[in-house]
């Protein structure tokens, strides 16, 4: 199988992104932040703030309108869901901080 031993193409070319990342950034400061499923802003710039309904809030607005009635999951998982102004402030500490470091 050509994505060997990760569980789907997106988790591959995530790694194939990372590794040309550390291949191409010897001697630059580079961190990689990877974030679970983005959804809206919690403050800022505004509360609720997003700019597309891709994803998780695709399903929320749907569910909202009514238009999605039933969802097909397993009851077990967990989605881990963050908001898009903890992920902007993350990559701004992250990055500080790989600067300060290197």
């Amino acid at each position: 199988r050509l994505i060997g031993k990760w569980p789907n193409s997106y988790t591959y070319t995530k790694a194939i992104a990372e590794y040309t990342v550390r291949q191409y950034s010897i001697g630059i400061p580079t961190c990689i932040i990877r974030p679970s499923i983005v959804t809206s802003t919690i403050e800022e710039p505004t509360s609720g703030w997003i700019n597309n309904i891709y994803g998780a809030m695709g399903v929320v607005v749907g569910s909202a309108i009514g238009l999605m009635r039933t969802l097909h999951c397993d009851p077990d998982k967990v989605a881990e869901i963050v908001p898009a102004d903890y992920v902007i402030s993350h990559i701004i500490a992250a990055s500080w901080d790989t600067a300060k470091r290197k």
